[in-house]
Formats: structure tokens, C-alpha cells, sequence
């Protein structure tokens, strides 16, 4: 009668614990819920949002040994939708946000869901393309090559393209010319159409395949630089007159007219 008075007491503690932190996600869920839907400011967001995360992933592990087996499938359940809420919540927050502020929200997303469906092409790119207009050129190239390993987004094809443009125009003005031809050659069928990405990319495949022809004395190589310096000079933007001078600048160089 002993053991069984032990087991079932076991058995209520177990319940006990599993309702308890229960309560627990609920209230740091309905708070961050509140604080995302009042837009109470990005510190408070992300705050819920780890706590939630954390408590989250303490309620998914093993089961107590002598827990309800469907009471524990419903709990897990309940704290995997919660966790998602709060992946979602970290990436929606950093959306429109400046670049240091988005920076830090997904790669507080990365170390505390690093599988979340969240983190896709497009919310890498964003965060790309936030720390190239900060002028922050290593972390624009990092988290553009993040995007092109990541899964898929809204629009894939267009996403490539413009994470290869961002990794090329960041080796563009390091003089990294390989790495620039490389990208740029890539980014093209994706950003095709697209004015203020492709001017900017055939420019600088222009400077990079002209310098690297220069360097390793490929007639062929400088001559398709100067083909992609015409084209740039194509398309209206930025950098269509300096494009125009700087091929002429070329053939010039090369003893063309």
C-alpha cells in the first residue's frame, strides 16, 4: 500500500510540474503576444521572446518516466507552438528595423532556434541588405552567403541573384576581382530587369574582368570587361555616365578606338 501511495504521489508531483510550467509559457506567451501586438519596442519583444524560447525548449525534452504519456504528447505539443510564436515574433520585429537592431534579432533567432522556418533566403537577405546600406561590407557578404545556403524564400531565383550581387560588390570594393567576377556572373540572371541592381553589377564585372584580363594579359578577358562596362552604361542609374567614361577609358588603354 506504501508503493502505491509513492507512486501515485510520484504521479500528482509529475502533473503538478507539468502544469506549472504550463503556466508558466502561457504567461511569458500572452506577454509576448501583448508586447508584439502593442509594438512595446524591440528590447521587450526580444526579451519575451528568449524566455519564451527557453522555457519552451526545457518543456520539449524527455518525459518523466512515470508521466501521462498523452497528457506529455499535448504539453509538447502546446510548447512547440508556443516556441514558434516566439521565432516568429523575433523575425517579424526585425522586418523594417535598422541594421545593428536586425542584425541582432535574427542572429538571436540563429543561437536560439537555429532550424526555425524563419530563417529562410528572405530573412537573411534582409539583414544583407540592411548592413550594405550601414556600409557594414563583411557582415552584408556574410549574411548574403547565409541566404544562398538557406531554404528557399518567396521568390528564390531573385533572391540568389541579389545575395551573389551583395557578395560581388562587397569583393568589388575589397579589389577582389575573382571573387567579384565570379559573383556578379552569377547574380545576373536574377536581378535581370531589375535597373538598380544590374547597372551597379555590370559596372563592377566590367572593372573586375577588365582587371583581372589586364593582370594575367587575357586579351579575351579584358575585352569582356570593357563589353560589360558598355552594358552598364546601358542602363539608367548611378552609374551609367561613369560607366560610359570608363569603357572609353578601356579601349583607349587597350589601343581601340
Amino acid at each position: 500500500m506504501k508503493v502505491l501511495l509513492t507512486s501515485v504521489a510520484a504521479i500528482a508531483l509529475a502533473c503538478g510540474m507539468l502544469v506549472a510550467a504550463d503556466d508558466a509559457l502561457q504567461t511569458n506567451s500572452d506577454a509576448l503576444r501583448a508586447a508584439v501586438d502593442g509594438k512595446k519596442g524591440v528590447p521587450e519583444i526580444k526579451r519575451l521572446a528568449v524566455l519564451v524560447l527557453s522555457e519552451a525548449k526545457k518543456a520539449e525534452g524527455p518525459a518523466p518516466a512515470d508521466a501521462d504519456k498523452e497528457n506529455w504528447e499535448a504539453h509538447v505539443k502546446y510548447a512547440q507552438g508556443v516556441a514558434e510564436y516566439a521565432e516568429y515574433a523575433l523575425y517579424s520585429a526585425s522586418v523594417g528595423a535598422p541594421a545593428a537592431t536586425a542584425l541582432d534579432l535574427i542572429s538571436t533567432l540563429e543561437a536560439q532556434a537555429p532550424k526555425s522556418k524563419y530563417l529562410n533566403q528572405d530573412a537573411y537577405l534582409m539583414v544583407a541588405n540592411s548592413a550594405l546600406t550601414a556600409q557594414q561590407g563583411d557582415r552584408a557578404a556574410s549574411f548574403a552567403r547565409k541566404a544562398l545556403a538557406a531554404p528557399k524564400g518567396a521568390k528564390p531565383e531573385q533572391a540568389a541573384g541579389t545575395a551573389h550581387y551583395i557578395v560581388g560588390v562587397v569583393a568589388a570594393n575589397k579589389k577582389d576581382n575573382a571573387t567579384a567576377e565570379k559573383e556578379l556572373k552569377a547574380a545576373l540572371p536574377g536581378i535581370k530587369g531589375v535597373p538598380t541592381l544590374e547597372g551597379p553589377a555590370y559596372y563592377f564585372l566590367g572593372e573586375a574582368a577588365y582587371a583581372l584580363g589586364r593582370t594575367n594579359m587575357d586579351r579575351l578577358q579584358a575585352d569582356q570587361g570593357i563589353k560589360y562596362m558598355l552594358q552598364a552604361a546601358l542602363i539608367t542609374g548611378q552609374y551609367q555616365a561613369s560607366a560610359g567614361a570608363e569603357a572609353k577609358r578601356m579601349k583607349t588603354e587597350m589601343g581601340e578606338k
